[in-house]
Formats: C-alpha cells, sequence, structure tokens
C-alpha cells in the first residue's frame, strides 16, 4: 500500500514586502484575492506554478537564498510570489512578494508586448 503524503502547508508566512501590501493594499478586491489564495496554500502549498531556477530573479536569489519558487496568479493581474521551507512541523509556504503584472514581468525580465 502506498501511503500519499498530505499537501498541507505547516504554516503560511509572509515576509515583509508581502505583509505590508496586505495591511495598506486600498483595492479590496486584489485583497480580498490574495487573502483567498493564502487561504488555499495553507490547504494546498503547491497550488502555484513552479518557476524554473535559469528564471529565478537574482534579487530574490541574493536576499532569500531560494532553491525554489511558485507563483499564483491572482485577480486583475496581480501576481503572488513563494517559496516552500522545512520547519519542524512540515513544509512551511514563506510568501515573497504580492505586486501587480507589470512589476512581476519587470522582476522576472520578461518584455511587454
Amino acid at each position: 500500500m502506498r501511503i500519499v503524503r498530505g499537501r498541507k502547508a505547516s504554516a503560511v508566512v509572509l515576509r515583509p514586502g508581502a505583509d505590508q501590501f496586505l495591511q495598506t493594499c486600498t483595492d479590496e478586491r486584489v485583497k480580498r484575492s490574495a487573502e483567498e489564495m493564502l487561504d488555499v496554500l495553507k490547504e494546498r502549498y503547491d497550488v502555484g506554478r513552479k518557476i524554473p531556477r535559469s528564471q529565478f530573479p537574482p534579487s530574490y536569489v541574493e536576499k532569500w537564498g531560494l532553491n525554489n519558487l511558485y507563483k499564483c496568479d491572482l485577480a486583475l493581474g496581480w501576481r503572488l510570489t513563494y517559496t516552500l521551507t522545512s520547519d519542524a512541523a512540515g513544509i512551511r509556504v514563506d510568501v515573497l512578494e504580492i505586486m501587480p503584472h507589470s512589476e512581476y514581468n519587470k522582476r522576472f525580465g520578461y518584455r511587454a508586448a
């Protein structure tokens, strides 16, 4: 019999930039979308799209020393980025940033069409 490990996060932690966004966001639709995604990540930490290591922004590697990176789409073209880390209780979700699509494109080196 094969045992399938659950995908529930041990915790969801907001890094300062993501935390500040949620505290100051005035667009209720975007804020609600981000909060709903945080709830989803608590239940399924693998819901995001995995970003290949070759596409990691150098600033992310410098600042957080990542070895994995994921993104989720939010309302109105906003993006949420996160990484997974191991802690004593299991797999923790560290939310790095919540940003508009234009900033996401700039951060990841994509050009506007």
